[in-house]
């Protein structure tokens, strides 16, 4: 009995590893190119934009924070290994804006948040404004294939009130 399940085994993992290598052959969707990807779809995005007050002042300063929630878990802990995290960037003396390329699974997990760090230099102190990604204006800068899904520029234009 041990022999045949053993022989039964044997027979599968060879089937099994047959399968695995064939996988990873011509794909006729894709022009018959070899296409053998694994893991995760990927997005590059790049996040611009401009900061004012309720006057329409450019608010130099502001700290403009890009998180990606796709990489914390349900405790704000974070959790992944990815290309990037996110990033940080400032508002210049125009309160333009725009972060390094980030790469994530998708559009639609990124927070932006906007803060007055500097008090009431620059124009006063302001209250800050959390935005999700989903209210950016979106533009396919590179079209993607396969699991690639490209590179997009998301942009804003924020009005932060005094406190």
């Amino acid at each position: 009995m041990k022999k045949i399940i053993f022989s039964v085994r044997t027979l599968l993992s060879g089937v099994v590893t047959l399968l695995g290598f064939s996988s990873c052959g011509e794909n006729i969707f894709n022009g018959g190119e070899m296409v053998c990807e694994y893991g995760v779809p990927t997005v590059d995005y790049r996040v611009i934009g401009e900061v004012k007050d309720e006057s329409g002042k450019p608010l130099q300063g502001i700290q403009v924070i890009v998180k990606d929630k796709f990489l914390y878990n349900k405790n704000g802990d974070y959790e992944h290994t990815y290309n990037h995290e996110g990033d940080t960037v400032y508002t210049d003396a125009k309160g333009t804006f725009e972060s390094a390329k980030i790469q994530s699974a998708a559009l639609k997990y990124q927070e932006i948040i906007f803060n007055d760090v500097d008090g009431e230099a620059n124009g006063g102190e302001f209250r800050s404004v959390g935005m999700s990604i989903k209210d950016f204006d979106s533009k396919q800068i590179k079209k993607g294939n396969d699991w690639y899904d490209g590179d997009f520029e998301l942009s804003t234009k924020v009005q932060m009130k005094k406190k």
